[in-house]
């Protein structure tokens, strides 16, 4: 018959001839005289075709005997009657009633002595034979009192190896339990004190461990350092297999290995501001309208990852998960709280993925808002200010001047009757147009303005006006001639000729 094993809780082993310990699996089949050992806490359970479970608790050194293989004789059946089924009835009758079960028995109840092993042995009376499988069987091996293996039969009998006694020394393996921290450390705390435990004893999946240091005030305990593969998503697994390394008394110890799921594929995020005047700067009009920001999301950006946006002052302008749509098409948003006084805008975009792993950027623009000053002045038009005839009739210059920040190649536009002329600042801040007379002939006021802009955009305009009067008709002369022109007759003599 074999015996299977149908449960291991814990740790348990079969110690082989040559003294190392097999692991303990269910579905396993163990041979007749194996050495079975249980660490505490553990239990295995055995089923022996044919016979009830046994169950073997923690802490336990057991060998089964021969019988695990073969029926079982029980020595004391033959020797004793069996009692009738009346005798099996009133038996069980007394024990569920709580009355001694040895009361109701007739006194030709069989005795029989039973032969214990070298530490003792003991007499017992075979009250019936009542069978009620329990399963499984508890067996609590070893007894007290009994310092070698004990030889476990499953047919019911039990007696002390005939041998000159146990294993001495320790000879359960020893365990471990690894444990992968928060903050990136591995614990790996063993039930005693190992021996050839090393870095390279470790593997681990998906990272790298390091720095594996000894609690120099519990020798028990070791820590390491857990770095992740960079930009990993995943598990990472540390493990520590069987039998890398053993205790004191040379028992290789059992491992362990734990995991924790890695996100380090941070998200990455950048931020524009647009729309900056030719200078680079903003502008009053700009900022009155606020100014916009263009949020772009990454690599490594998924949807529900948290982005915030806020601006220089503070001021949250969006806070809120990705969504598909902004994945593709980025998000905008107006900065607005902005005034003249302010020099600066700034907007700072900050993406963060459910491990915490997160990506800032931050851009920074110019503001001028603080407007140029500009000037102007006509000078006197046709040197008198008055239209003559003869101006009236070709073009009249109008010119004049410029000042403050009015620069080169602004443009002046010169006014009159409703019709603009246009030129640009010269070098030496002056300007000049030419205006068709008889416009100007026709009119009485010429007006002027100049529009400068900073670098910024910015703008200034000053104006100028000047009249003037017009003179186009032309005077009149009258002349009489007195006769005689000459002397008396008009006809000049000798005389006269000579005459002043």
């Amino acid at each position: 018959m074999a015996t299977t094993i149908t449960q291991v809780t814990g740790q348990a082993w079969v110690r082989e001839a040559d003294g190392s310990l097999i692991p303990l699996r269910a579905g396993m089949q163990v041979p007749a005289n194996a050495e079975i050992v249980t660490a505490d806490g553990a239990s295995v359970q055995m089923q022996t075709d044919g016979l009830p479970a046994v169950s073997i608790g923690g802490g336990r050194e057991v060998q089964l005997g021969a019988q695990t293989a073969q029926p079982v004789v029980d020595p004391f059946a033959s020797a004793a009657g069996v009692p009738t089924d009346a005798d099996a009835a009133r038996v069980l009758a007394a024990l569920q009633a709580g009355e001694d079960p040895f009361a109701v028995l007739d006194a030709t109840a069989a005795v029989v002595s039973g032969a214990g092993g070298d530490d003792g042995g003991s007499s017992f009376t075979r009250i019936a034979a009542i069978i009620e499988t329990t399963n499984p069987l508890g067996l609590e091996y070893p007894r007290p009192g009994l310092s070698s293996i004990e030889n476990v039969q499953l047919g019911g009998a039990s007696a002390a190896d005939d041998g000159a006694g146990g294993p001495t020394g320790d000879v359960i393996p020893p365990s471990m339990e690894a444990t992968i921290n928060s903050d990136g450390t591995v614990t790996f705390q063993f039930t005693e004190e190992p021996f050839g435990f090393e870095l390279n004893d470790i593997v681990v999946d998906n990272g790298v461990i390091s720095n594996l240091v000894q609690d120099p005030t519990d020798p028990t305990r070791w820590t390491a350092d857990l770095t992740p593969e960079e930009g990993f998503e995943g598990d990472v697994t540390v493990t520590v297999p069987d039998g890398s390394y053993t205790d004191e008394d040379g028992n290789l110890g059992f491992g362990d290995s734990d995991s924790v799921t890695v996100d380090t594929l941070a998200p990455t995020v950048s931020v524009e501001l647009e729309d900056a005047g030719a200078g680079g700067a903003y502008n009053g009009e700009q900022i009155t309208d606020g100014v916009k920001a263009t949020v772009t999301l990454g690599a490594g950006t998924q949807v529900g990852d948290t982005l915030v946006v806020v601006d220089g002052k503070g001021n949250e302008l969006f806070n809120g998960p990705v969504t598909a749509d902004m994945l593709v098409d980025g998000l905008d948003v107006i900065i607005t709280d902005l005034n003249d006084a302010d020099s600066t805008v700034s907007v700072t975009a900050t993406v963060t993925d459910p491990a915490g792993n997160t990506d800032s950027d931050q851009a920074d623009g110019v503001i001028d808002a603080i407007a140029p000053e500009a000037e102007i002045e006509i000078n006197t038009i046709a040197g008198d200010d008055v239209i003559n005839a003869k101006e009236a009739e070709g073009d009249v210059a109008v010119s004049g001047t410029v000042g403050l920040d009015v620069k080169e190649g602004d443009t002046v536009t010169v006014t009159v009757g409703g019709i603009e002329y246009t030129t640009q600042v010269q070098a030496d801040n002056t300007w000049s147009v030419n205006v068709p007379g008889s416009e100007l002939a026709e009119n009485s006021r010429v007006d002027a303005s100049v529009t400068t802009k900073d670098a910024a955009g910015n703008e200034a305009t000053a104006e100028d006006d000047r009249s003037y009067g017009v003179q186009t008709d032309l005077p009149t002369a009258e002349i009489e001639i007195t006769e005689p022109l000459f002397g008396t007759d008009n006809v000049i003599n000798r005389e006269e000729s000579t005459q002043a």
